[in-house]
């Protein structure tokens, strides 16, 4: 049987991507001929790579159709003027994409920050972080430190980006927050409901001196050297903690805040 598929010309990679995957499928089922055991790890990682390849093929075709590219934009009421066209890189869950966008800046600010389409109808992070990469990331910081994040990703097969972005987007994401937290806080205490077998409550309070990676000074090379060695100080900080545990009538923790 053949099924052919229609697809648009601005939708070509996405055609593509799905055309090589079909192939991959194909040579793997052609493997399973025969009782002979299968490297089965190979053929998921052969899968989730053409996965990925469409999955990226999608997110460049309709990241692109956001872009708008007109002389003039009005935003917020203020008309923003285009300053040119370039490349961007994207960063969805599957790897990075790279989009042509036009770039806008208010009419008569000569040094104001430019922007764009494509991220501000896309409601990117940090402007080229898309919202879901950027949440999923956020999660893994909360189980760990970025590189341990990372690691997870790495073996989950998704999210496959750097420590250091790992870090750098927590920052992001987390930094609105920061103004509101006691307000949030405040809002998350009153809709949190207690397990009704709760009847006792305990709370402990604890801070231990950790190690910490911090950013120093630049080193000071050679004229010829454009880079400067970036060097990292190792400072011991204070870490508190603290537990909110509700307890059961016979001892048992059933609910803890940390």
């Amino acid at each position: 049987m053949q099924i052919v598929l229609e697809i648009p010309d601005e939708l070509k990679a996405v055609g593509e991507a799905v055309e090589a995957m079909v192939d991959q499928i194909a040579a793997a089922w052609r493997s399973t001929g025969g009782s002979q055991a299968v490297a089965y790890a190979e053929i998921e990682a052969q899968l989730a790579a053409g996965a990925a390849a469409i999955e990226r093929a999608g997110h460049q075709a309709i990241l692109q159709g956001l872009d708008v590219d007109q002389p003039r934009v009005r935003l917020d009421g203020k008309v923003y003027a285009a300053v040119g066209r370039y490349a961007a890189t994207y960063y969805p869950m599957a790897g990075p994409v790279e989009v042509t966008r036009t770039g806008y800046r208010a009419g008569g600010e000569r040094n104001a920050k430019t922007v764009n389409a494509v991220s501000l109808r896309a409601g990117a992070v940090d402007e080229v972080w898309l919202p879901g990469v950027a949440q999923a990331m956020a999660y893994l910081l909360q189980q760990g430190r970025a590189r341990e994040a990372a690691a997870r990703a790495r073996v989950l097969g998704r999210v496959p980006y750097a420590r250091a972005s790992f870090a750098r987007v927590g920052h992001t994401v987390g930094e609105p927050y920061l103004g509101r937290q006691a307000d949030i806080e405040a809002e998350l205490s009153q809709e949190d409901e207690l397990p009704p077998e709760a009847v006792r409550v305990s709370v402990a309070l604890d801070r231990v001196s950790l190690p910490m990676e911090e950013v120093g000074p630049e080193a000071e090379l050679p004229q010829a050297s454009a880079h400067p060695a970036r060097r990292v100080v190792r400072q011991f900080r204070l870490a508190s903690c603290a537990t909110v545990t509700l307890h059961d009538g016979e001892g048992q923790a059933r609910h803890t805040l940390r």
